[in-house]
């Protein structure tokens, strides 16, 4: 590739044969901020003086559905050394407290969690004749006989017109449903 002095770059003209090599952009940068987890659109974005939070956050509609409302974390990279330190946060009183806004530093890393990294997912057990039993996240199925069909796991007698709930009561009793 020629290297063309700045004086001379108005001049400067690609020919056949040349290589040209484009650089990515350096994934380390001062003027950075991160946003990671449980958000809609994670990654790096620009730092600005004076940014906040809810420059960064505006809404609950920057976020996945089921976030961990009441924690989130900001993971500072603090001078000289660059030693990190973690500063966490309730993320329901973050839209509500409007003077309390959170300003944000560059290279912090605001991170974002969902509900289900602090408490067990739903689950059904399914019970099928003549099929495999087991339990079932309820997160990925909204009914049983979608979840078999989606999984191909239906016996060929089996009817999907009807189907028993027995569902466990906070007592721990079974409670029948037809």
């Amino acid at each position: 590739m020629r290297t063309a002095r700045p004086s001379s770059l108005s001049a400067f003209k690609i020919q056949d044969g040349d290589q040209i090599h484009i650089f990515p952009i350096a994934p380390y940068n001062e003027s950075a901020i991160y946003l990671q987890g449980h958000v809609l659109r994670p990654g790096r974005y620009s730092y600005r003086e004076g940014m906040k939070l809810t420059d960064l956050l505006a809404s609950y509609t920057d976020l996945l559905p089921e976030p961990a409302a009441h924690y989130a974390e900001i993971v500072r990279l603090n001078a000289p050394d660059y030693r990190p330190s973690v500063e966490s946060f309730d993320l329901s009183l973050r839209w509500q407290i409007r003077r309390r806004r959170r300003r944000l530093q560059q290279l912090d890393t605001v991170r974002i969690f969902s509900r289900y990294d602090f408490e067990p997912a739903p689950s059904v057990w399914i019970r099928r004749r003549g099929a495999r039993t087991g339990q079932v996240s309820y997160v990925r199925a909204s009914t049983p006989a979608r979840r078999d069909l989606s999984g191909g796991r239906v016996a060929p007698d089996a009817s999907l017109d009807s189907a028993q709930l027995f569902r466990t009561q906070a007592d721990g009793t079974m409670k029948f449903s037809a």
